[in-house]
């Protein structure tokens, strides 16, 4: 990924832009992020806009920082950076947040209000738009949706990843919501490391990646809206209230437009490279 030291003394004005918006003191120590962090973030930022990716992006969360009010600020404005920034996200409930790890639910009342309203994206647009989360974490359940993000408007519009176990199919549609089958003896494997849903409009429906790769597809996928609510993690918003509440560690976030399979394969290429460089890597 590079040298830190180099990167952190030639910063990006999108990472210059990010850390001037980080909490001076809330809801933990004060402080600026550390050199090797900032180069290294400054880093993932550089090979994103190489790779023309960075500019497909609405939101981008690194939660998994040093600070824990740094872990509520997407290092992606896509208004431009000359605009006001999006809205931090809101703690509810005295999540768990470690550093450099991230936030874990507790299964029952502790969630992340993202602030992003899905059907209010530049480019998360409907039939056009992918969601990813980094979890550190895999867990699933036979019994319960333990959801990474989602939200639910009551209508059509309901976009949601979850993971529960279903023998028959590692990706399954009922009634329009994406669930992950965790069960480490299919070919999807587990639900930790870089999973993504993507949509555009084919007759694919909506896809699901697990770390660069293609895990399984469901062609009866057919949200005909977006959810006009935020987007929850660790717990589906249905219409403002928070439930299926998940017990995941999630590290990053992103929400943004459709990236196929070879923008997928290196979304996680360059995600995996930072997570490593900045030991949380699973």
């Amino acid at each position: 990924m590079g040298s830190p030291s180099f990167f952190s003394n030639h910063l990006l004005p999108q990472t210059e832009a990010w850390v001037a918006q980080l909490p001076a003191s809330t809801p933990t120590p004060t402080g600026p992020p550390s050199g090797e962090f900032v180069g290294y973030l400054n880093a993932l930022i550089a090979s994103l806009i190489i790779a023309d990716l960075w500019y497909t992006l609405d939101r981008m969360w690194i939660h998994a920082t040093e600070q824990q009010g740094h872990a509520t600020i997407s290092i992606v404005n896509p208004n431009g950076l000359n605009a006001s920034w999006p809205a931090a996200i809101v703690e509810v409930n005295s999540p768990t947040w470690a550093k450099n790890v991230g936030y874990t639910g507790d299964g029952s009342t502790t969630y992340i209000n993202t602030n992003f309203n899905a059907s209010t994206g530049i480019n998360y647009l409907n039939n056009d738009r992918s969601a990813s989360c980094y979890s550190l974490t895999n867990i699933h359940s036979s019994s319960a949706s333990l959801v990474f993000f989602g939200a639910f408007d009551g209508g059509n519009g309901n976009d949601v990843l979850y993971s529960f176990d279903r023998p028959s199919t590692p990706l399954s549609a009922i009634a329009g919501e994406l669930s992950w089958n965790g069960t480490t003896t299919t070919t999807a494997g587990g639900c930790d490391g870089l999973l993504s849903i993507c949509n555009d409009g084919t007759s694919a429906g909506a896809v699901l990646y697990r770390n660069g790769s293609q895990v399984g597809s469901v062609s009866s996928y057919s949200n005909t809206t977006l959810p006009n609510r935020n987007m929850y993690l660790l717990a589906r918003n249905n219409s403002g209230t928070a439930e299926y509440f998940g017990t995941n560690t999630m590290a990053i976030t992103i929400f943004g437009g459709y990236l196929n399979s070879s923008e997928q394969s290196t979304l996680y290429t360059l995600v995996q490279a930072f997570a490593t460089a900045l030991h949380f890597a699973v």
